[in-house]
């Protein structure tokens, strides 16, 4: 084992200064997201209804990639910690290799993938007389779906660089990109949906664009830190660019079982959404609101995860994983209270956050949207603390290697205690309470987040080495 560059101090004050980066970090995409559906929400409730699940579906289909290169940060983590510099720039290298290699195939399959829209009819309850609701819901979701594909592959190419920077510790380069592109595209988004500026009204079709064109801007800022001279002279990352089977297939080996989880657990959330997109609009609408105001839970802890999770690799990397479980603790803790806070929001305050989505021009339509939504807000706070627990946990299991495992846990369950309920109450019971979906929601957080505990303190995460 070769020397380590970090010390062995695991203070609240560490973990923060290469977390607080990451979070602020999601954040910044959390509030693109918000801004694109609260925009959309007042500019049309049929382009807002669109724009969930065509998200969500996009993401899915890019995310067995996604999980795979997101593991790049994982092996830079515990490169760095057990000072092997240059392997951590290979390993973001292999990532490119691997994010062209799948921006191919996505572009390829796309025209085949799009069609799950029309397999999936969502009810047009809003059609009317009106131009812009005589446009087909499945028609919104598709455009707004082939490109978010191409956001994602930008996406996948720049999280090859961001793994780079979060392993070594670097966590305010990835920072700064996103803030950047992110608050570009809230002002595109802006610009490009109500049509300001002298440039047409293009709605959901603005939104998608922004996105398009704010991913591309936040990967060329990735590359031009990834190359700079700084960066060069101590981890060559302009020299180490060639393939590198051993480290590809590290990638490989510990990623695609991220990737299969990422795909299936991804993949349930969308088909579930889509689920409830077959009742009505209204009900998809209402789910879409709660969704968006989760993410504000949801986000920011899964950056404090991220930084949590360089942390505990780096230990990992420099042989301290006795380390381990006070960096989890610590984290655990931060995130549980911050989750707290937003719950209490959820529970006493729901209206006021609905308030947020309202559209004066449609006042109707929101009225009973709203009615649907205010009981899933306050279901919602019931999971986020769990939630907090359970991706601090993963996250850290994710970084040891123990990637088959979660897997199992958190695919299998998704099938079993997510899309066959959902399906179930809807299709078979033809059931529309949207509570009690969202009570199916709280369940399988709370299975998982028991589940993903028990596997943590028997310690076999601790027997796992992933860079030898």
């Amino acid at each position: 084992m070769q020397k380590n560059v970090v010390g062995d101090a695991v203070t609240l004050k560490r973990i923060l200064l290469v977390a607080w980066p990451a979070m602020i970090t999601f954040i910044s995409i959390n509030i693109m997201q918000f801004s694109d559906r609260l925009f959309l929400a007042r500019y049309h409730i049929t382009h807002f209804t669109a724009s969930l699940p065509a998200g969500i579906y996009s993401l899915t289909v890019i995310s067995l990639f996604l999980g795979i290169i997101g593991y790049v940060t994982a092996l830079a983590s515990q490169y760095f910690g057990s000072n092997q510099k240059t392997q951590c720039a290979q390993t973001a290298w292999q990532g490119v290799y691997l994010a062209l290699g799948a921006g191919i195939l996505i572009a390829f399959s796309a025209p085949l993938t799009g069609k799950v829209f029309e397999l999936l009819r969502t009810t047009d309850t809003f059609s009317s007389s009106d131009v812009m609701q005589k446009n087909s819901l499945v028609a919104l979701q598709k455009t707004y779906f082939y490109l978010m594909l191409g956001s994602g592959v930008c996406m996948l190419l720049g999280d090859c660089f961001s793994g780079f920077f979060n392993g070594i510790g670097r966590t305010s380069i990835p920072m700064a990109a996103a803030v950047a592109s992110n608050g570009l595209n809230v002002l595109l988004n802006w610009i490009f949906i109500f049509g300001k500026f002298g440039f047409p009204e293009m709605g959901i079709h603005g939104a998608g664009l922004a996105t398009l064109i704010c991913s591309f801007i936040g990967l060329v800022v990735r590359i031009f830190f990834f190359l700079n001279k700084r960066f060069d002279s101590e981890y060559k990352t302009k020299t180490t660019w060639k393939f590198c089977p051993a480290i590809f297939r590290k990638l490989v080996r510990f990623g695609l079982p991220s990737g299969i989880n990422y795909f299936i657990n991804i993949g349930a959330f969308g088909f579930f959404i889509l689920l409830i997109g077959r009742i009505s609009e209204y009900h998809q609408a209402a789910c879409n609101i709660a969704f968006t105001l989760e993410s504000v839970a949801f986000m920011p802890v899964l950056g404090l995860a991220i930084g949590i999770s360089v942390v505990a690799g780096q230990e990992m990397g420099a042989n301290r994983k006795h380390n381990v479980g006070r960096v989890l603790k610590k984290g655990i803790l931060t995130a549980a209270v911050y989750n707290l806070i937003l719950s209490v929001l959820f529970l006493f305050f729901p209206d006021m956050l609905l308030s947020i989505f309202s559209n004066p021009a449609d006042l109707s339509h929101f009225t009973t949207v709203s009615a649907m939504a205010l009981p899933l807000i306050r279901i919602t706070a019931l999971w986020l603390i769990f939630d907090a627990v359970l991706i601090v946990i993963c996250e850290v299991l994710r970084t040891a290697g123990d990637t088959m495992f979660l897997l199992f846990l958190t695919g299998g369950m998704s099938v079993a205690a997510l899309v066959f309920p959902g399906w179930f109450y809807t299709v078979y019971l033809k059931g529309t309470d949207l509570r009690v979906l969202w009570m199916i929601i709280v369940v399988f957080v709370c299975i998982l987040t028991a589940a993903a505990s028990l596997r943590y303190r028997q310690g076999r995460w601790k027997k796992m080495n992933i860079i030898e």
